[in-house]
């Protein structure tokens, strides 16, 4: 018998550490817009915030896989082997 898959629910998910405009661990920044210089230093930074944070602007983090090994060969077919 097989079991139906868990559907994905979003709302689990929802939060900075899952964002693909979100960089860090425990502590990280928001890269959706640009960076602002709103510190005693004039430095231009993206916001500080947790991996449990979360705002309207969160957009799912997608990792598409990759098979490395299928894009080398289709290289190395199309390289000019005269020059190795």
């Amino acid at each position: 018998m097989t079991e139906k898959p868990e559907e994905f629910d979003e709302s689990r998910f929802i939060y900075c550490n899952n964002c693909l405009y979100w960089s860090g661990n425990e502590l990280g920044q928001c890269r959706r817009n640009t960076p602002t210089t709103e510190n005693k230093y004039h430095k231009a930074v993206w916001p500080s915030t947790k991996a449990s944070d979360w705002c309207g602007e969160w957009k799912h983090r997608k990792v598409p896989e990759q098979n490395y090994d299928v894009k080398l060969d289709k290289f190395i077919e199309k390289s000019d082997r005269s020059r190795w």
